[in-house]
């Protein structure tokens, strides 16, 4: 079976990007792959990016809930607001992710209103497209 690698731009929220927009989001993403057990963002941190989870399991810990996310899911500064990350996320298996620094998704989002809506939005867990 040919299971295919979830690309940056089958999430969601950048669904609604145009052609030019969507090139721009593929070469700005860095794909990142973290062992079972690590960090991949602190709480309190300054962490000016985006992380999407594209295989494996990911432990959100804001420190009065936890919760577990898989494929799909994005967390970290994805305005460039440049404030302290409010969740550690661990590995819990091996991940692969996605990763955008938060200005080109500002960038992205100022000529997207989709985008802008989500940013504004809680900027949780966001699905696939399709």
């Amino acid at each position: 079976m040919n299971k295919r690698r979830l690309q940056i731009t089958d999430v969601a929220a950048f669904a609604d990007l145009s052609p030019a927009d969507k090139r721009a989001l593929r070469r700005a993403a860095s794909p990142m792959t973290y062992p079972k057990g690590a960090t991949i963002q602190e709480a309190g941190s300054i962490d000016r990016r985006l992380v999407v989870v594209v295989d494996g399991v990911v432990q959100l810990d804001d420190g009065s809930q936890r919760r577990e996310c898989g494929p799909g899911t994005a967390f970290g500064d994805a305005g460039s607001y440049g404030q302290s990350l409010v969740v550690t996320a661990t590995a819990l298996s091996k991940v692969s992710t996605w990763q955008v620094p938060s200005l080109v998704i500002a960038s992205l989002a100022k000529r997207n209103e989709r985008l802008m809506t989500w940013l504004v939005s809680e900027p949780g867990e966001i699905s696939l497209a399709g």
